[in-house]
């Protein structure tokens, strides 16, 4: 279906894209374990384990891979597989975009079965060009280029998303060609399959594709397809790949380090792939539309470039309007992506990597911008004319028209380097070392903050850093699976404690089986949460006189009414002391020497990273570190250590110039007061 003189452009063109992209990746590779599920997925990646729902076999056994690479530690290794991944993806772009230019003719029409009239399969003049405009713009995107360049699904996912969209597009392409050149149902069958991969990646952005795919395969041959034996033999394809989740059972069984929901059993391995557990983040409201739509459209703008420049979005709009023109069911393809995937955000609420969530709508878009680049340069001069006959469009050169379909990846390139360069971002691995610098051999460390945990799974269970310190997530405890975990990591934690785990962990494995029961019998719950009170205050209350325990400042200090009572329980009868970034837990009052705090914040300070304002590091690392250093110059001031207090002030104002508190408790404490307390 394409011949010699078409099919060398467009080898050079992947070529040119996935090396490219590769090697833009791997110059701007986190170094070390990243900030979010990074640590988590690492671990479960090297020991071959289960992530958190839906568990990620596909990921799992395939960034495994490359943890065999002979250089960088273990999580470079990890982060490095998203760069393949993703470059991966941007060769894929090409080949998509190719027969999405080739689904855009210039007239021909042929019918379908149903006597309707379909587009007619004519390769686009110069389309390698535009091919490549598309997926450099996917390649510099400041969502799909963030995550290449970390240990996340995300990448390998996208990859998955482009390839089944390159192999429907073939196979409308061959579907709608003339009797004796039609197509078979290869390509359907293949993308059903990868469909079905898909589902064991990412199943949820997977799946919200499943509407733009029934309307294309509608639109190419009726409905008819859908009550007969090729559809299927498309099922029958798609669960083909969804069988990778039988990895899961067989690695739970194995009890590795990362094990998250135990997914030994069937009602267990359910609960993992549906992903029971977030099923709480799922809740509409009318107002959330003018939340939800205003935040896509500030990351649709920012995606490609900055928002005062929106080349790219002007593309993509000429594009889908030159596709409704010439075959609306592509055009429609695309919005629906688009349109599905903004509507998913309207119910589900994360705040961590919700832009991941929208990667299949950039694709989208990206492509149809590659759409829009072919039409700027069939506008040039020299171009090929519109119609037989009609005359050549009197524009600009085509050598000038090409060179400005490159425009737009240009600026997006420019744009989000500064964003997206991670290559001296050690920030994750300096949070636990800051964390864990002051406690003392034997402590336990109580946390909320999954920015500490995850990274913490990495340095102790694959560094092997910090194994005589217990760090418990208290949020996380109400998960069997982690109470095992728990158990396990930290024996001496556990010894003596026994009748508490087992009881607690019967009455947790017994919610967990039953969940919509207990969330519905609130007599049910009671006995839970007093054995899982039992048992936390039992780890923390009663240890030997030399093994400290610790908590950091959400839980010491947190003001949510849930937690809020935790911190109450855990607190009561005990003085809070800074030590380092923690606070010790202790008997009696007045001053103790405190250890201070020697942060390393290099990467959070390096002048040539910028973090957008929803950056994680923005709205919790930085807030994280700016509260402790409030809290101990507090606490200085209020027994006359003010010199000390102020240096602590001045390092919060060093991370955070706009942090109010700091800048007025160093206004008190040079004036001799003492600043609210926190």
């Amino acid at each position: 279906m394409t011949s010699p003189s078409e099919r060398r452009p467009r080898l050079a063109a992947i070529g040119a894209a996935a090396a490219g992209s590769l090697v833009l990746y791997l110059l701007t590779l986190t170094p070390t374990v990243p900030l979010n599920d990074g640590g988590e997925l690492i671990a479960a990646v090297k020991s071959l384990g289960v992530a958190h729902a839906p568990g990620f076999p596909l990921y799992i056994l395939l960034a495994h891979a490359a943890t065999w690479l002979p250089f960088g530690s273990v999580a470079a290794r990890v982060n490095a597989a998203s760069a393949i991944f993703g470059a991966l993806a941007v060769a894929l772009m090409v080949i998509a975009a190719g027969e999405a230019l080739a689904l855009a003719p210039r007239g021909a029409t042929r019918e379908n079965a149903r006597g309707s009239a379909l587009p007619a399969a004519t390769p686009q003049p110069d389309s390698a060009i535009p091919a490549l405009a598309a997926a450099l713009l996917l390649a510099c995107g400041r969502t799909f280029w963030n995550y290449a360049t970390q240990a996340e699904v995300y990448t390998l996912n996208t990859a998955i998303v482009v390839a089944i969209l390159a192999l429907m597009l073939r196979w409308r392409r061959g579907r709608t060609a003339p009797a004796g050149e039609r197509g078979d149902d290869r390509p359907l069958l293949a993308a059903a399959f990868l469909f079905g991969l898909g589902l064991a990646v990412h199943h949820v952005t997977i799946a919200l594709m499943l509407p733009a795919l029934a309307m294309l395969v509608l639109a190419t041959e009726g409905p008819r397809f859908f009550a007969g034996p090729r559809f299927g033999l498309a099922l029958l394809a798609a669960l083909g790949g969804l069988s990778v989740y039988a990895y899961l059972p067989f690695a739970a069984a194995r009890s590795p380090i990362m094990n998250w929901g135990d997914a030994r059993s069937l009602d267990r391995l359910i609960m993992q792939v549906t992903g029971r557990e977030y099923w709480v983040f799922f809740e509409f409201h009318a107002s959330q539309l003018r939340e939800e739509i205003p935040r896509f459209a500030g990351l649709f703008a920012r995606e490609f470039g900055p928002p005062w420049l929106p080349l790219a979005p002007v593309l993509a709009a000429v594009g889908l309007a030159d596709a409704w023109r010439r075959d609306r069911a592509l055009a429609m393809f695309l919005a629906l992506i688009v349109a599905v995937n903004v509507g998913y955000s309207l119910i589900y609420h994360i705040s961590q990597d919700q832009d991941a969530y929208f990667l299949p709508a950039f694709v989208a878009i990206a492509l149809a911008a590659g759409l829009g680049a072919s039409r700027l340069l069939r506008s040039g001069r020299g171009g090929t004319p519109h119609a037989a006959g009609a005359p050549r469009a009197a524009g600009m050169p085509r050598a000038a028209a090409a060179a400005f379909c490159l425009v737009a990846p240009a600026i997006a390139f420019a744009a989000n380097l500064p964003y997206d360069d991670r290559h001296r971002d050690t920030i994750a691995r300096d949070q636990v070392e800051n964390f864990l610098a002051a406690a003392k051999p034997g402590g336990l460390v109580l946390t909320f903050d999954w920015q500490f945990v995850s990274p913490h799974f990495y340095v102790r269970e694959i560094e092997g850093r910090h194994r005589d310190v217990a760090v418990i997530d208290v949020h996380m405890m109400r998960r069997s699976w982690y109470v095992d975990y728990v158990r396990r990591a930290y024996p001496e934690l556990a010894r003596g404690h026994e009748r508490e785990f087992d009881d607690y962990l019967a009455g947790l494995r017994e919610w967990e089986h039953d969940a919509t029961r207990f969330e519905r019998e609130a007599a049910l719950r009671q006995p839970v949460h007093r054995l899982y009170y039992r048992l936390m205050l039992a780890l923390a209350h009663d240890r030997p006189a030399n093994a400290p325990v610790y908590l950091t400042e959400e839980v010491a200090l947190s003001p949510d009414a849930q937690d809020g009572v935790f911190a109450r329980a855990i607190t009561a009868g005990t003085t809070l002391v800074p030590q380092g970034m923690l606070f010790e837990l202790t008997r009696g009052g007045g001053f103790r020497e405190t250890t201070v705090p020697r942060l390393e914040t290099r990467a959070l300070l390096h002048g040539r990273s910028r973090f957008a304002a929803d950056d994680v590091v923005r709205t919790q690392i930085i807030p994280t570190y700016a509260a402790l250093l409030l809290d101990r110059g507090r606490y200085l001031i209020a027994y006359g250590h003010r010199d000390e207090a102020i240096a602590m002030l001045e390092q919060a104002l060093a991370l955070d110039p706009s942090f109010t508190p700091a800048r007025e408790a160093i206004v008190a404490a040079r004036s001799g007061g003492v600043p609210a307390a926190p």
